[in-house]
């Protein structure tokens, strides 16, 4: 998520309001102060070919349908027959509009490689708009809340490639914590572990096996040191987490459950260690999230591994 202190004057405002020295709001794709003046606004260079708020309208057989967003496995039949009762909801729920709107920019930028300041501060302000909608939901609203935490959650893994530093670990982890926990609250059921899933395992010896060495080096690592006080059970819950988790899911995370499983599951202390990006539950975070970069033909992990990698150098 962007700095608590972004705001839109200065070098994020457009030429006009520069040249007359007043605060721009960046509203794409003409700002207040020039629409209120009726001048030509430099954001409206900005404006793509197609309307970002027609997006929403585009069909669930479009390459940008909801459930190709949403999905870390594209053979997934059963994930598949979600699409129209999605694509349903976004029509009916404002806040999902945005947050579908947010991932479409995203996705342009990603895969078109662009860099335009516009697709990166829209996909944010839609985000936005999003979350402000989402708080007038009520708690019948299960499904499309259920949905809506998984836009958030794919918002936040997807703009991994474009924050600065290794802010994307704790964000991310603090937005698929938070969209478990809403999920659990509105309609536990959806979360259940399924037998099913357990049946499907593929076997993955090699990935099992590196993954579980590293696990037990952090846990040998972490018994040298010592004198760590009241934060060592919070250290040993995370890494013994983490040892579950690799064994579970095989080193190889194939469904939403598998990727939240781990955040969903730490101490809210080491949760706030995260945040304050302490050196050793980064060490242990970083451990996570390179195993979450192993899903493969994901757009929105694209780059996962490399920042991963980056991040611990």
């Amino acid at each position: 998520m962007p700095s608590r202190k972004w705001h839109s004057k200065g070098r994020h405002g457009c030429g006009q309001c520069k040249q007359r020295r007043v605060k721009c709001d960046v509203r794409y794709y003409v700002c207040s102060n020039c629409e209120r003046r009726k001048e030509k606004c430099d954001f409206e260079l900005l404006r793509p070919a197609l309307p970002v708020s027609d997006v929403a309208q585009i069909s669930t057989s479009s390459v940008l349908n909801i459930g190709q967003l949403l999905s870390i496995d594209a053979g997934n039949v059963n994930a598949q027959m979600w699409d129209p009762i999605i694509n349903n909801l976004i029509h009916t729920h404002i806040f999902l509009q945005h947050g579908y709107e947010a991932l479409t920019v995203l996705h342009s930028r990603r895969m078109l490689h662009m860099t335009s300041l516009g697709d990166y501060l829209e996909a944010y302000q839609k985000h936005l708009l999003g979350l402000q909608e989402f708080r007038r939901c009520s708690q019948s609203d299960w499904v499309p809340s259920v949905v809506f935490a998984m836009i958030v959650s794919t918002f936040e893994m997807g703009v991994a490639g474009i924050q600065p530093g290794e802010d994307f670990i704790p964000n991310t982890i603090v937005a698929l914590r938070n969209g478990t926990q809403l999920t659990r609250a509105i309609a536990p059921n959806f979360v259940k572990d399924r037998q099913r899933d357990e049946m499907m395992r593929i076997k993955l010896p090699s990935h099992e096996r590196e993954s579980l060495l590293m696990v037990k080096y952090l846990e040998n690592e972490f018994k040298t040191m010592g004198g760590v006080d009241a934060l060592d059970t919070v250290y040993k819950q995370a890494i013994i987490s983490l040892r579950v988790w690799v064994v579970r899911v095989q080193a190889r995370p194939r469904t939403w459950g598998h990727v939240l499983w781990w955040p969903a599951n730490l101490d809210d202390n080491f949760v706030d260690l995260v945040r304050g990006k302490d050196h050793l539950a980064m060490v242990i975070a970083r451990q996570w999230a390179y195993i979450v970069s192993r899903l493969s033909g994901v757009w929105f992990l694209d780059g996962w591994g490399h920042r991963v990698h980056v991040s611990s150098c």
